[in-house]
């Protein structure tokens, strides 16, 4: 039923759209004059507190927001850096308390205070231009922040995978861009960038010149797609834990029969956009080698399983992805409440356990 609220949201998509667009070019020579005064004020804006660890031949730039309390997953997500042998750079894009700072700091290489200026990038750039001006250029640089819990277990493999990967850019997942087929996308919750592309001259002016955008959504389309695409257009590559191939593999060939029947119901109901897709496949209850050539057939057309943060659980599982996004919208709330009804976060570090058992009740 669409309700009188729905319908005017629809009615005043078009003229939104059309607002944004025509106002882009404006906000974005305004980021370039903030980036300007930022950058002119930073000794002011910017605190840095000396951590316990030294800085070693592998760096991660952790960005956190953090209104309240730091949260325990946190500090788990330090230890871990710090035990694959990463040096941490801490980076608030908040004031912290005494009580944190200290913590953060006996945990970390460095940790960052700086106003919310520029959203996630904002951030990242801050890190990575103090590890540059430190002296320091790392073999790998991870860049991540906490709007993901990462990771879940003590023995993740993600590291290791992003160590033996080939790609100069590398994260968690590789996506294409509202589906047009061609501009690919690693998001920007992790990445990990290569020795060859941090060491190259293109890779510091890339985050010095680098607008500070106000517009969450400029900051996603102007940062977080055009970053994979400006580096693949210089020569580099790109890639992910979690691609295509990887995906149509595992459901066309591996999954069992009643799990894909569940994760078949799953995408149904909470994927409003692909149901069209899967409605030949749920209504005429096709046998499961059918349903698994018709799946096939759709994935490889990017009509399915489109969105990297909506999968079953159970994908996450089988990929080995380690991670899980903790933004409070229906789909991920869905995605929450079947991992504490299948009971999967019983084997997660009891931080991050804890949490997501609590997360969306707080």
């Amino acid at each position: 039923m669409i309700t009188v609220e729905k319908l005017k949201r629809e009615l005043l998509r078009p003229f939104q759209q059309l607002s944004y667009h025509i106002w882009k070019p404006v906000r974005r020579t305004a980021g370039i004059i903030r980036r300007i005064r930022y950058d002119a004020s930073r000794p002011k804006l910017v605190r840095v507190t000396e951590g316990a660890q030294h800085p070693g031949r592998e760096v991660a730039v952790l960005l956190i927001y953090q209104p309240q309390a730091v949260p325990e997953s946190i500090y788990f997500t330090l230890s871990y850096l710090t035990q694959q042998g990463i040096s941490p750079v801490v980076v608030s894009n908040l004031p912290l308390t005494s009580g944190d700072r200290d913590r953060l700091a006996a945990n970390s290489w460095l940790v960052i205070e700086r106003p919310n200026v520029g959203y996630d990038f904002g951030g990242y750039r801050e890190g990575i231009l103090t590890v540059f001006e430190r002296g320091v250029q790392p073999e790998a640089l991870y860049v991540l922040n906490d709007s993901v819990w990462f990771p879940l277990t003590d023995d993740s493999k993600v590291i290791e995978k992003s160590r033996a990967a080939s790609e100069d850019i590398f994260g968690f997942q590789i996506d294409y861009w509202k589906n047009r087929g061609k501009l690919k996308f690693v998001h920007s919750y992790f990445y990990r960038f290569s020795e060859r592309i941090v060491a190259n001259r293109e890779f510091g002016k890339y985050w010095q010149e680098m607008t500070l955008l106000e517009n969450k959504r400029d900051v996603i389309e102007g940062h977080e797609i055009k970053l994979t695409h400006h580096f693949l257009r210089k020569g580099f590559s790109a890639g992910g834990i979690n691609d295509r191939e990887n995906l149509k593999n595992y459901i066309v060939e591996v999954v069992g029969e009643v799990n894909l029947q569940n994760i078949i119901k799953y995408q149904y109901q909470h994927s409003r956009k692909e149901r069209k897709y899967l409605r030949p496949i749920v209504e005429r209850k096709l046998s499961p080698q059918a349903a698994r050539d018709q799946l096939g057939i759709l994935i490889k057309k990017n009509l399915v399983f489109r969105q990297s943060l909506l999968l079953h659980p159970w994908i996450y599982q089988a990929l080995n992805l380690d991670y899980l996004k903790k933004a409070r919208y229906p789909a991920l709330n869905a995605q929450r409440s079947e991992i504490r009804q299948l009971g999967l976060h019983k084997d997660y570090h009891p931080a991050v356990r804890d949490e997501i058992e609590r997360w969306d009740t707080a």
